[in-house]
């Protein structure tokens, strides 16, 4: 059986392919790890 993966858009949840999951997930991780790095400098945005 083939896993199905879901993405929410606009509220609604969406049907995605494995590789369009992936690489969404693989930004939001990589913009966290990100404003880790930030706070651990003390940087602030504005």
């Amino acid at each position: 059986m083939k896993k199905e993966y879901y993405l929410y858009v606009g509220g609604q949840k969406v049907k995605v392919s494995e590789d369009i999951y992936k690489v969404y997930w693989r930004e939001k991780e990589h913009e966290k790890y990100l404003e880790q790095v930030d706070r651990k400098k003390h940087l602030l945005f504005f």
